[in-house]
């Protein structure tokens, strides 16, 4: 599993880099063109994917569908390399994006950009999806299936140390691959190394499929879901405890519980974890009256009618399929699934407005590819290395804090930094901001470099320290409770959330830029 993470993270931060530097430093390019295209391109392609995966999902098993996933986005990739970067210029649409410039309003110009650039709007659609896709949902769907809840909260946090360690890797590359192509021929030089970078790319994918099937086939699923009777109206409580683990209910009615003292899920008054003398997996009610067991009893039968009539609608193979209405009904029908989404566009909506400013500034202190991306190999690298030591000490944090303290890592970084960070980004466009558009615009240097060099430097911490914990500690503390779901949840309702759910939360802040 470390291995298939390293995999599928240096990939993602080859692609995520390369996907930037395509489209900001690009003729007619810019950040200006990130907003229009997240909000109508990405979005749309998540939609898509959604629509396509909860149908392939019914008819394929998980390493079946992985192995499409996978091979889908390597075709695309060596398809970019061997042809559509290469021949940029004469497939790129300058007449038609100049024709539209001059009937266009300005504020437009981010639109015309991506419609002229139309190959590396293609390529910046599929790097989004590779790190929503083959990291947060075929990653994590595994890693949920093959990995018991005891080892869950030590298991989690620790699985992205392969990740982060190729996170830095990544960054070290990038750097060299820039430093060579500084001495290369301009444009050509430039063609030579995404190539080249395609190709690494590609590798390392062919090598995620190996991993991938030594996994599927070696390591079963362990039983780690108990046959429990449904609890009422089960909800996530304020925290996990530290000293048992219980679930909500679910379709299938099965559950599980452990003594790791990471998790818990608290239900609804009435009910109680079971005592330590009780046999493991079972529930301890501590009322008795008669309208309550009738409760209990009428619950247990809409179940069981629920189990048979989903047991007539499946297919041939045993196999129930679903449509994209039910993947949502899902999401609308799961308080956890509910709370997850509330979380992921939250975290999706501040990321995107942080980072849409940071690199907008960035590309005023950086104007050149070189230097822009070799600024993202050191980020890249730094997010790396802060991650590594987050992960390292988030089991003691679990111990410490518990889940709610850990859930609430990510945002508190995002609130504090950005308080300055935005405070100084503010500053900097009500003094300089008309003279930096001019140089911009003129090529030169832009004014202020003390103050704007602070503010990219800032902003470059602030990004690397809220990844670290969005990945060391939000999102094993998220995994955590797609375990104490059914199929259902862990499957239907994270593609909801992971491909969707991270994405709108960008596109309602990117789209009013």
């Amino acid at each position: 599993m470390l291995c298939l993470f390293f995999c599928l993270s240096f990939t993602n931060t080859i692609l995520d880099s390369l996907k930037d530097t395509l489209v900001i430093t690009a003729p007619g390019g810019g950040a200006s063109v990130v907003p229009f295209l997240t909000v109508y391109a990405v979005l749309p392609s998540s939609l898509l994917f959604l629509v396509a995966y909860s149908w392939a999902s019914q008819r394929m098993s998980r390493a079946a569908l992985f192995n499409a996933i996978v091979v889908g986005f390597g075709g695309f990739f060596a398809l970019f390399a061997l042809f559509l970067m290469p021949n940029a210029e004469s497939l790129h649409l300058h007449a038609l994006a100049d024709s539209m410039q001059q009937v266009l309003p300005a504020g437009l110009g981010g639109a015309v950009g991506m419609v002229r650039n139309w190959t590396y709007t293609l390529f910046f659609c599929a790097a989004e999806l590779w790190g929503d896709v083959c990291m947060g949902l075929l990653f994590w769907g595994l890693a949920n299936d093959i990995t018991s809840l005891q080892d869950a909260p030590t298991a989690y946090p620790l699985l992205g140390l392969g990740a982060n360690v190729a996170q830095a890797a990544a960054g070290l590359v990038l750097k060299a691959m820039t430093a060579a192509r500084a001495s290369g021929a301009g444009a050509a030089g430039f063609c030579r190394e995404v190539q080249a970078t395609m190709a690494v790319v590609l590798g390392m994918a062919a090598v995620a499929l190996a991993v991938h099937r030594h996994i599927t086939v070696t390591l079963p699923p362990p039983e780690h879901q108990a046959e429990l009777p449904p609890p009422p109206l089960g909800h996530l409580s304020s925290g996990f405890s530290s000293e048992s683990f219980s679930s909500s209910a679910s379709n299938s009615g099965k559950r599980s519980q452990g003594s790791n003292g990471h998790l818990d899920l608290a239900l609804e008054a009435g009910w109680q974890h079971p005592a330590p003398a009780q046999a493991a997996g079972a529930w301890q009610h501590t009322a008795r009256d008669p309208e309550q067991q009738q409760q209990q009893q009428q619950q247990q039968q809409q179940q069981q009618q629920q189990q048979q009539q989903e047991a007539e609608g499946a297919d041939d193979s045993g196999k129930k399929r679903y449509s994209l209405a039910d993947t949502f009904a899902v999401l609308a029908g799961s308080l956890e699934i509910r709370c997850l989404a509330v979380m992921s566009l939250a975290q999706g909506l501040c990321s995107s407005l942080m980072e849409f400013v940071w690199k907008s500034h960035m590309r005023l202190l950086y104007p050149s590819p070189s230097d822009f991306t070799a600024f993202l190999g050191d980020v890249a690298t730094w997010t790396g290395v802060v991650t590594i030591g987050l992960m390292i000490v988030s089991p003691v944090l679990f111990d410490r804090l518990g889940w709610r303290g850990v859930a609430n890592a990510t945002p508190q970084i995002l609130l504090f930094g950005g308080t300055f960070f935005f405070a100084a980004a503010v500053a900097y466009q009500h003094w300089f901001g008309s003279a930096a558009a001019a140089a911009a615009a003129a090529g030169v240097a832009a004014p202020a470099p003390w103050l704007l060099g602070g503010l990219v430097i800032g902003g470059a911490l602030l990004y690397a320290f809220s990844k670290g914990a969005k990945f060391s500690l939000f999102k094993p503390a998220e995994e955590m409770v797609y375990i104490t779901l059914d199929e259902a949840g862990r499957t239907r309702g994270k593609a909801a959330i992971d491909v969707v759910g991270a994405q709108v939360g960008g596109q309602c802040i990117r789209g009013s830029c």
